[in-house]
């Protein structure tokens, strides 16, 4: 029996549990951070400032009142609250590369290891003596904390309620229901009825269409059938109701319908890019090379050879597209179009909802810039927690800010874009309503997120970055 332990147990036999258990959570709360901050120094005498930052970010998390953490990342008490002090210039990149950050990486992580299992036993045991003094808030932040120290310790996982999932790793019971609800509601959902009112592009094109009409949408297509559309109408209907579920929103399309049109081939699509598009010569001549017009109240796609399966991904990607754009984005200027927010939570649904990623305004299957290698599987979701759990290991991660102010689909590489997606799974799990409340401040700023993020969670971009890392950790462990 270790020290520790004999220690805690005598504090269930005190007058006063509870407040011994706290003490104790104190007290190694403190010894972490502590530890936490020579990790830091360690690596800032390497040169490795980036990683040094990333220690004390979490001993500060852990210990709020750790001043040599907050001294470190460049704050300074005032009137008893800590703040950025713009005197203090401080390294913020690692100044090492190639074999030499390889060889501290790996000395970083078996350190890092160590560190994490030696506490994540140390709260544990903390965690099992305040669940006997019916301390539930406490014991659950502790074993939290047990994960984020040792993703693999199997008592913490059952004291949180995680289930094994079937394809691998640990998920909480309410996050399987979500999940499955999002994947199997579609069934569910409204299959529209056949509208004989003719649309302005119909009319316009002189193209017979086949036509659907639902409470929030019309579908319409020259070339599928009834059952098809009916399938696609489901899509769009249940990827509508599964997004104000979770943001819990008022009709962001104001009793309008949104139009869903499929065309057949090329050539019908750039006929309706010459009749309906509103941009220059430059501009439309380079929308009739796209595959469709993303927009509201009408979004236009061609099939060609996609499958059937293809047009239900879309259905999905533009809705929930479509969505976000009218309710945290608005107009889009030079340096106001969060392409993190819009395709990564695009990717969610898609993921979410048909468990594909075929569409979108960035190219997932081609190479990165600087001629990096492609992501593997990049267009199968499934894969993705995978990927990203491994860059983070391996410190191959996108910039946080490479990926939230990227405001050209272009620039933006697959790895940024897997990495956009799971910030917004983080966030959706963790942050819903704190999300929800993201994007209305979002609506009404300048940037693509970075004051938001201030405002509403209190976080500046590497605080979201070294917190979405450790979730990262946890919740991906073994998916």
């Amino acid at each position: 029996m270790s020290a520790l332990f004999s220690f805690l147990l005598l504090l269930t036999a005190s007058q006063d549990p509870g407040q011994k258990a706290r003490e104790e959570i104190a007290k190694q709360s403190r010894n972490l951070a502590a530890v936490l901050v020579g990790l830091g120094d360690w690596l800032a005498t390497q040169k490795m400032h980036a990683w040094a930052r990333r220690e004390y970010f979490r001993a500060k998390e852990i210990d709020p009142e750790c001043e040599a953490a907050w001294k470190k990342i460049g704050h300074r008490k005032v009137n008893g609250q800590w703040e950025l002090d713009p005197s203090k210039k401080l390294d913020t990149e690692n100044q090492k590369k190639g074999e030499e950050a390889e060889r501290l990486r790996k000395e970083y992580l078996q350190k890092t290891e160590a560190v994490g299992k030696d506490f994540a036993n140390r709260f544990a045991q903390i965690a099992l003596l305040a669940q006997r003094s019916d301390l539930e808030s406490e014991a659950k932040e502790l074993w939290l904390r047990v994960l984020d120290l040792d993703p693999t310790h199997a008592d913490a996982r059952g004291a949180l309620g995680y289930e094994k999932l079937p394809s691998g790793g640990w998920a909480r019971p309410e996050e399987i229901r979500l999940r499955s609800e999002l994947r199997q509601g579609v069934s569910q959902a409204p299959k529209g009825a056949s509208l004989a009112e003719e649309p302005e592009y119909e009319r316009v094109l002189k193209l017979p269409l086949k036509k659907l009409t639902s409470d929030r949408f019309v579908v319409a297509a020259p070339h599928l059938d009834t059952p098809v559309l009916e399938r696609l109408i489901q899509h769009a209907e249940h990827t509508y109701a599964m997004w104000h579920t979770l943001f819990a929103q008022q009709d962001v399309f104001r009793k309008q319908k949104m139009h869903l049109l499929v065309l057949q081939d090329r050539e019908q699509h750039v006929r309706y890019v010459d009749s309906f598009h509103r941009g220059n010569a430059e501009q439309k001549e380079f929308a009739r090379k796209l595959s469709g017009q993303l927009g509201f109240p009408v979004t236009e796609c061609y099939q060609g050879s996609r499958s059937n399966e293809g047009i239900e991904d879309w259905f999905v990607h533009a809705v929930s597209q479509n969505l976000i754009r009218m309710f945290a984005v608005g107009k889009k200027t030079k340096s106001h179009d969060p392409l993190w927010l819009l395709e990564g939570l695009a990717y969610w649904f898609t993921g979410a909802v048909h468990g594909s990623a075929i569409w979108g305004c960035v190219e997932l299957g081609g190479t990165q810039a600087g001629n990096k290698p492609k992501v593997k599987d990049a267009r199968k979701p499934e894969t993705w927690p995978r990927t990203i759990r491994t860059s983070v290991l391996e410190e191959q991660d996108p910039a946080i800010r490479a990926v939230i102010l990227c405001t050209n689909a272009p620039d933006f590489e697959p790895l940024e874009v897997i990495k956009a997606w799971s910030l917004l799974d983080f966030l959706l799990v963790e942050y819903r309503a704190k999300l929800a409340e993201f994007c209305q401040d979002l609506r009404r700023q300048d940037d693509n997120g970075e004051k938001s993020f201030a405002k509403v969670f209190g976080w500046t971009l590497d605080e979201l970055d070294v917190r979405w890392k450790a979730w990262v950790l946890r919740e991906y462990a073994g998916r």
